[in-house]
């Protein structure tokens, strides 16, 4: 059975990949309103947002070019906005 996108980012992507589970985080706090960076949710900082970014090149071959706050604000604020951030995105590639 092929995982769904949903499914890679959460379990490959946030949770392995960031090693979530070394900071005590559990796989089932990442649901689709969490708020992946700042001081609530994951509570993850701008370093960890470049390793997702990395982590989005490594899975799904997407580019993201120069990212700033602003990306990391529009699409990386909450898991489902990351969500339909690689969704569009892997649209784009596979076209």
């Amino acid at each position: 059975m092929t995982k769904s996108i949903a499914d890679i980012l959460k379990e490959d992507v946030l949770y392995t990949g960031l090693e979530l589970g070394d900071l005590g985080i559990d796989l089932e706090e990442i649901t689709d309103t969490v708020t992946i960076i700042g001081d609530d949710g994951l509570a993850l900082d701008s370093v960890d947002a470049l390793e997702i970014v990395s982590l989005l090149k490594r899975h799904f071959n997407i580019d993201v070019e120069a990212p700033n706050k602003e990306f990391f604000e529009d699409h990386l604020g909450t898991f489902d906005r990351l969500v339909s951030f690689v969704e569009r995105s892997a649209q784009k590639v596979a076209a």
